[in-house]
C-alpha cells in the first residue's frame, strides 16, 4: 500500500472517531441540558395541567437515557482516535489523560455523576426523601460537563459551538432563576398557635 493510500486512511479514521465523539459530546450536553431545565421545571411546580405533570417527568427521563447513551458514544469514538490514542483506563479514571488533564477529568468525572445521579431517579422509590438530596447534585456534574467542554473542547471559540453554550446555559439560569423567585414568593406557613387552657374558676 503506498504512503499516500496509508496517509488517507489514517486521516480517515481520524475524521470518523474526532467526528464521532465531538457530535456524541455534543448531543450530550444538549440532552442533559434539556433534562435539567425540566427537572428544575418538575421541583419548581412550574408545570401544570391535568396529565402534564406526567408527561414532563417521562420526557425528562428519556432526556437522561439519552444522555447517557450519547456519553457511552462520546467516550467509545475516543478510544479509536488515532491522535489522542487513549488508554480505557485513561478514559476511567479522572485526571490520569495527558491531553488537558485538568478538563478531560473533569468530563469523567461529570460524566459518572451524570450516570449515577441521573439515573437515581429510577430508585425515587426507595431511597424516599434522600432521593431528593442526591439527585441535586446532578446540577455540579452538568456544571462540570459544561467546563470540560470550555476547556478541552477543540470547537470553543468558533462562533456556532458559542451559540450551542449559550444556547445551554442560558434557559438552565432563567429557569433556575424563576424557581428561586418562585420560592420567595411563596408565603410562609402560618404556625399553629396552641390553645390556651380556660382560666379556672374560683
Amino acid at each position: 500500500m503506498s504512503t499516500l493510500a496509508v496517509t488517507t486512511t489514517a486521516l480517515a479514521d481520524l475524521n470518523v472517531a474526532w467526528i464521532t465523539t465531538r457530535a456524541a459530546g455534543i448531543v450530550a450536553l444538549v440532552t442533559s441540558t434539556a433534562s435539567i431545565v425540566l427537572g428544575l421545571s418538575l421541583a419548581g411546580r412550574m408545570s401544570k395541567g391535568p396529565g402534564k405533570l406526567g408527561d414532563v417527568r417521562m420526557l425528562h427521563q428519556t432526556l437522561g437515557i439519552a444522555t447517557v447513551v450519547a456519553l457511552a458514544v462520546h467516550v467509545v469514538s475516543l478510544l479509536f482516535d488515532p491522535w489522542l490514542k487513549p488508554a480505557l483506563s485513561e478514559l476511567a479514571i479522572p485526571f490520569t489523560l495527558s491531553y488537558r488533564p485538568l478538563y478531560t477529568g473533569l468530563g469523567i468525572t461529570a460524566g459518572y455523576g451524570i450516570i449515577v445521579l441521573g439515573m437515581s431517579g429510577f430508585l425515587r422509590q426507595r431511597l424516599g426523601a434522600r432521593w431528593n438530596v442526591i439527585h441535586r447534585f446532578t446540577g455540579l456534574a452538568w456544571v462540570a460537563a459544561v467546563i470540560h467542554t470550555i476547556g478541552s473542547g477543540s470547537d470553543y471559540g468558533t462562533v456556532w459551538m458559542t451559540v450551542i453554550l449559550l444556547g445551554c446555559v442560558a434557559p438552565v439560569l432563567v429557569v433556575l432563576a424563576m424557581r428561586l423567585a418562585k420560592r420567595r414568593g411563596t408565603p410562609s406557613r402560618p404556625t399553629r398557635r396552641t390553645a390556651s387552657p380556660p382560666a379556672a374558676r374560683a
